[in-house]
């Protein structure tokens, strides 16, 4: 092999190395922070709004995505920041399931009830941690949501859309928790949904959510 050979072999060697290196060190593309339904073409999310949900079991933050479903978010943030939620019972803790909560019996926010939203398409998986609004028989929803305690995929149809997500930040009075964790800690629970609806406890030992508030934007 002659040195002119041997100088071009080096020099292919050093630049494909070198290609291999660059290729290395460039950035991948940012991945979802929900995963997409097979055959989905979900929407570009390019809006975070968190909301903390201050539980009598410790904190859990939740990372909504408007444009993932936005009149469900819309809703949702309407009621966040009208105190909707503030000082209610969870309505039912399914383990490895679901956690539900959204009655609000007060007069000044008992016609929310009856203000339905049509359904919106899911784009998204309804894995563990993951939200979306609980819907009526008709596909309309109006207060209540939900929070996948497990990868519910039978509610890819079923459910309603997901458009957000537990982020893992909570915490209970300084022991380190993750928000999952102080949703699991929650009892089971099925509180009669009309009795709370007319202002009347219903019996069981359920979870309170004393305040949602919006922390970002």
């Amino acid at each position: 092999m002659t040195r002119r050979l041997l100088e071009l072999v080096l020099l292919v060697v050093l630049i494909g190395g070198g290609a291999w290196f660059m290729a290395q060190d460039r950035p991948r593309k940012e991945e979802w922070p929900m995963r997409p339904l097979a055959g989905a073409s979900p929407p570009e999310l390019r809006e975070v709004v968190v909301v903390d949900l201050t539980t009598s079991h410790g904190l859990a933050s939740l990372e909504l995505y408007p444009q993932a479903a936005p009149r469900h978010v819309a809703r949702f943030l309407e009621l966040v920041d009208s105190g909707f939620y503030n000082d209610t019972a969870i309505v039912r803790v399914v383990p490895d399931f679901v956690v539900q909560f959204g009655i609000n019996a007060d007069p000044k926010y008992r016609h929310w009830k009856d203000e339905t939203i049509e359904a919106e398409p899911n784009f998204f998986e309804p894995l563990t941690g993951t939200i979306a609004m609980a819907e009526d028989g008709q596909g309309r929803a109006s207060t209540q949501l939900y929070i996948n305690m497990a990868d519910n995929f039978h509610l890819r149809e079923r459910g309603g859309a997901v458009f957000g997500r537990v982020i893992e930040q909570g915490l209970v009075l300084g022991d380190n928790m993750t928000a999952m964790e102080v949703l699991r800690s929650l009892p089971a629970l099925a509180l009669d949904q009309d009795l709370l609806w007319a202002g009347k406890t219903p019996p069981g030992n359920p979870g309170h959510l004393f305040a949602a508030s919006r922390t970002r934007p």
